[in-house]
């Protein structure tokens, strides 16, 4: 009796993934066919629908204004000073969040749409699924490869930061704190003595009430602390990285001369 509610469990969730499969197909069907026929004006007349035309209009507007609210907070991260930055931070993240949001709630009114689109085209629209990629209402799947390749970069950064740690890990810095707090919680949390830990749980003394083994315990008071401290300057330099490339200005076209705009 479990088995089979298991099994009926098992092909419940295997119909509904084959169900959204499919309709993440029609909608990326429909959405190619809809760019087809927006860029064919003479095709367009009378098969695709206003409200499509309006909502994709809408979405290409949301996406320029998205580009010039990064355009003018590196503007203005250029010309204030350290201590305002963060605002333009914060400011630039709060409005592009905002119409990240609009963009996202109009790719939901169009989904429907382009499901109806794909449905209707058929096997006619494959030709034309191709013809203008656009990841708008369906994001396509992340290829392996390319994740593969982003694992081994952010490891290589990871090693790196690791290496530094072990190099200088007492430097008065955030990692250096993040290694002493992890220090202080593996002496207060763990022993490798009976003794101490039935004292300790009776509130006599000082140190960990979880007895381990003594290699263990060694293991946990000098490679955590590094492990710890590693990885906060990993999550700090990645930040700083971050905050760099995207509001750094950004470099004039091959050609120009800085301050003048090529004709």
């Amino acid at each position: 009796m479990i088995l089979a509610r298991l099994d009926d469990m098992l092909n419940g969730i295997r119909l509904r993934a084959e169900e959204r499969r499919e309709r993440d197909e029609l909608a990326r069907a429909g959405e190619a066919l809809a760019a087809f026929l927006e860029r064919d004006a003479h095709r367009g007349v009378g098969q695709l629908p206003e409200t499509v035309r309006r909502l994709r209009r809408s979405i290409d507007a949301l996406d320029e204004a998205i580009a010039r609210s990064l355009e003018a907070d590196r503007a203005d991260y250029a010309t204030v000073s350290r201590s305002v930055r963060p605002l333009v931070i914060l400011r630039g993240m709060c409005s592009r969040a905002i119409l990240r949001n609009q963009r996202h709630r109009c790719n939901s009114d169009l989904r429907p749409f382009y499901e109806e689109l794909g449905a209707a085209a058929g096997k006619r629209s494959e030709k034309v699924v191709a013809a203008e990629p656009r990841t708008s209402a369906v994001e396509p799947e992340a290829v392996p490869v390319a994740w593969k390749g982003r694992l081994v970069d952010e490891g290589m950064l990871l090693g790196w930061a690791l290496k530094r740690q072990l190099h200088d890990r007492l430097f008065p810095r955030l990692p250096a704190l993040a290694g002493l707090a992890a220090g202080w919680w593996v002496a207060n949390t763990y022993t490798d003595s009976q003794w101490k830990s039935t004292l300790r749980s009776v509130g006599i003394g000082g140190g960990g009430t979880h007895v381990v083994s003594g290699e263990i315990y060694r293991l946990l008071v000098l490679g955590l602390p590094i492990l710890s401290a590693a990885v906060c300057a990993y999550l700090s330099d990645r930040a700083a990285h971050y905050v760099r490339s995207r509001y750094a200005p950004l470099a004039p076209p091959p050609g120009t001369m800085p301050g003048k705009s090529g004709s």
